[in-house]
């Protein structure tokens, strides 16, 4: 299966998007997911983004797919501002970008599918192995490819079968869910839970479901682990009294701010400083801890915060202004940006876009009014 390419390439911007820095190597493939779902975000319009609105930020791909093929937006030889590990990182430096479409009026597996063909083609051009890909997050931790961490529309081993077999010249490849891991037991399933690699929330258990697996099983099997007993995993607020006042108020729903000067889990591992300081949903309430959706992990109550309604009150169509002049990929942006207001056209979770010309997505705490 060979994809067809159109090239649109961006303009060389030195401290832009295609900065025109030449690869000292190539190591892989990184995949990433575009996380923006609104209709007509097709290949060809993020390759329109690189070339005008987003030509001067340092943040690109090589190349961006849907159902009907591929745009290529920088050369495969030169280094893309992607993967989130600074400007001598092997991500961005060493790895071609492929961004998968998401938007609602497109079909999600096809364009998977694709991207899937893509990196073999890519992987061979480059004399590499099938093995050879990444996911955005081994670079920089961030949850993407969001929706192939999360089972949509397969998982992240179905998807590195696709390209081992379209790589071995097998075109007629189908999605394989479940197939991995049809021989494995409850234990072993909730062992992958707990890991994070059947996503979160009603996207794993369809993931789960789909490959054919009991979700309600795998689920107590996790529950057990955590030590969660049919009480304790209702949505009534713990009676604890040893979590503070600000905490105890806290519910099923609610968004929570991890604090920064967290060091472990309720269940004892380390927890990683990219998951400190941010805001998560709670799941479910113990004894003394809370459960976040986002990272399906128990941390305790005291290392969790109410969010100020300040920031959760934007709604799409609100003017809003940037606190900082950083996007919500941590990518920096010309001052200017902190002067001005802007409308909010989209709000997914704590991820802000605003439009006006700026089109770029914030964080919601780094937002007001």
């Amino acid at each position: 299966m060979t994809v067809k390419i159109t090239k649109d390439y961006a303009p060389v911007v030195p401290s832009g998007a295609r900065s025109g820095i030449k690869m000292s190597k190539c190591i892989g493939v990184t995949i990433h997911n575009t996380d923006n779902d609104g209709a007509g975000a097709n290949a060809k319009a993020h390759a329109n983004l690189l070339k005008n609105t987003w030509k001067n930020k340092q943040q690109s791909w090589h190349f961006a797919v849907d159902e009907d093929g591929a745009y290529q937006s920088i050369p495969t030889d030169e280094v893309a501002w992607h993967a989130g590990d600074g400007g001598t990182g092997k991500g961005n430096t060493q790895t071609v970008a492929i961004e998968i479409c998401m938007n609602s009026d497109g079909d999600l597996e096809k364009a998977t599918d694709n991207a899937a063909a893509l990196a073999a083609q890519v992987l061979k051009e480059k004399g590499l192995s099938a093995d050879d890909l990444y996911q955005h997050h081994d670079w920089s931790g961030k949850n993407c490819p969001s929706q192939i961490r999360a089972g949509k529309p397969y998982s992240w081993s179905t998807f590195k079968n696709k390209v081992a077999s379209y790589f071995n010249g097998n075109s007629s490849t189908k999605p394989e869910t479940g197939s991995d891991t049809s021989k494995k037991t409850i234990s072993q399933i909730a062992d992958e839970v707990i890991a994070g690699k059947w996503g979160n929330g009603e996207a794993r258990e369809k993931a789960l479901k789909d490959a054919g697996y009991d979700y309600d099983a795998v689920q107590a099997e996790v529950n057990k682990r955590y030590g969660i007993t049919s009480d304790s995993s209702t949505s009534k607020p713990s009676t604890s009294t040893g979590s503070s006042s600000s905490s105890s108020s806290i519910k099923v729903g609610d968004k929570v701010k991890l604090s920064a000067n967290a060091t472990k889990y309720a269940t004892g591992e380390t927890i990683p400083e990219q998951y400190k300081g941010k805001t998560y949903t709670v799941m479910q309430l113990g004894s003394g801890k809370v459960l976040l959706k986002e990272l399906y992990s128990w941390v305790y109550t005291k290392d969790v915060s109410k969010t100020s309604t300040s920031s959760t009150s934007i709604k799409v169509g609100d003017k809003v202004t940037p606190i900082k002049a950083v996007s919500y990929d941590g990518v920096s942006l010309i001052s200017e940006v902190t002067k001005n207001k802007y409308t909010v056209i989209e709000i997914k979770g704590d991820r802000v876009v605003l439009g006006d010309g700026l089109n770029t997505a914030f964080k919601k705490s780094n937002l007001k009014k």
